[in-house]
């Protein structure tokens, strides 16, 4: 059980992933390497530039290692949003829920999952309703996942005053690492692993 960490990702092989991890703070800090092995990957995917930098990060792991992937897009909001204004208002209808998921299925099937296809990874979409933090862990507990991939930004700006950081709930909740990609301008090997004291001491 670790009381504070951070995740530095080193390298990967055909085995695994080598995370370079720091105990403690301060000059107290020790560093050790762990393998972590990864055989299946959750990747979140709303179309933001950071998000498809993430599906394509993921495609490059997952080929080196093997790996199988599900690549999850989440909509909707609880309650539903409503805007006021002078007139009657506006609210989310069935029928505009039923083409937001249409164009997400497009999306999906189209561009979004291309570098996946491409590398040759085998994947599997999947599109989901509810809250994204809420969805993806409780995808990665039902399969298993080994890695969570996430965009540090995505178009969430009105859902994240409402639900919080989907990067940050699935820091603190998740049952696995959680590699956030950073903005799309940064280096693109540069990333951020994390996870939580649990999950960190969890052997499967």
């Amino acid at each position: 059980m670790l009381s504070s960490s951070s995740f530095d990702l080193l390298s990967n092989r055909a085995e695994g992933l080598h995370i370079n991890v720091t105990n403690g703070p301060g000059p107290n800090q020790q560093q050790s390497v762990i393998l972590v092995p990864v055989k299946r990957i959750l990747v979140g995917v709303d179309g933001s530039p950071e998000s498809l930098d993430a599906v394509k990060w993921t495609a490059e792991l997952a080929s080196s290692l093997g790996a199988e992937v599900i690549v999850v897009s989440v909509f909707g909001f609880y309650p539903y949003p409503v805007i006021t204004g002078p007139s009657e208002g506006f609210y989310m209808t069935q029928d505009t829920l039923d083409q937001w998921r249409k164009d997400l299925q497009r999306d999906m099937d189209g561009a979004w999952t291309k570098p996946l296809r491409d590398a040759g990874v085998k994947f599997t979409p999947q599109i989901k309703e509810g809250h994204a933090s809420e969805v993806l862990l409780q995808l990665a507990r039902k399969n298993d996942v080994d890695l969570i991939v996430v965009g540090s930004r995505g178009h969430g700006a009105v859902a994240e005053m409402f639900l919080g950081s989907v990067s940050h709930n699935l820091v603190l909740r998740a049952p696995c690492p959680v590699v956030v990609l950073p903005h799309r301008h940064a280096d693109r090997h540069t990333v951020s692993t994390e996870t939580t004291p649990a999950a960190a001491g969890t052997t499967r």
